[in-house]
């Protein structure tokens, strides 16, 4: 019993993301229809664990280049970041009217564009899949955690322009969504590096 406790704490990511989502999209639902807005996530999630995960860390770097697990996994976990810089459709933190001039979030003296905030969460993300994967050889965690990050990410409000008609918010409330947008950057920096930590612990024990 006290090993299974002790075990717990790798599975929270798969709560921890999804609830993240929600908690971020909460009041401004968006959820997809059983189509293509639904299904395409999952297929990208799954593409992504085979392609990452399995092809390039256990078959690639672990077995062909026998690299030590804990190089192998930071460097696939660094290029499913890079890969997400290609994602300039990222609409984690990028409700609308949550964004600062020029699409920052304002964190930072220039903002911090959503894309940058986004490969950082796939980084960490990835740190601890590679570790789930690492520990358990099976793709079966990170999959699940995966796909859940990517349906309930349906519930993240959607950027895009104001429609026709729209009145602008007064400078208060500009105010108290720039507040937002950074509670919301904040938050998913924190589930990121709660992530990273929890993937760390695993690699560590698993050496």
């Amino acid at each position: 019993m006290s090993e299974i406790c002790r075990n717990l704490y790798g599975y929270l990511p798969v709560l921890l993301w999804p609830a993240g989502n929600i908690l971020i999209g909460a009041g401004q639902w968006a959820w997809p229809a059983l189509g293509a807005a639904f299904w395409l996530p999952v297929l990208g999630a799954a593409l992504e664990e085979l392609f990452f995960r399995e092809l390039l860390l256990r078959r690639w770097l672990l077995r062909r280049e026998g690299m030590r697990p804990v190089r192998a996994v930071l460097l696939a976990a660094a290029l499913f970041g890079v890969a997400h810089l290609c994602n300039t459709g990222a609409d984690a933190v990028q409700a609308p009217g949550l964004m600062g001039a020029g699409g920052g979030l304002g964190l930072l003296a220039d903002g911090m564009d959503a894309v940058w905030l986004q490969a950082f969460g796939a980084c960490c993300f990835g740190v601890w899949a590679g570790a789930a994967v690492v520990r358990t050889d099976s793709l079966c965690l990170p999959l699940v955690a995966h796909v859940l990050v990517n349906v309930t990410a349906g519930f993240l409000p959607q950027t895009g322009e104001p429609a026709a008609g729209t009145v602008l918010p007064g400078t208060q409330a500009v105010a108290r969504l720039a507040c937002m947008a950074q509670a919301v950057a904040l938050l998913y920096i924190v589930l990121a590096v709660v992530t990273l930590a929890i993937g760390l612990c695993m690699l560590r024990e698993r050496a």
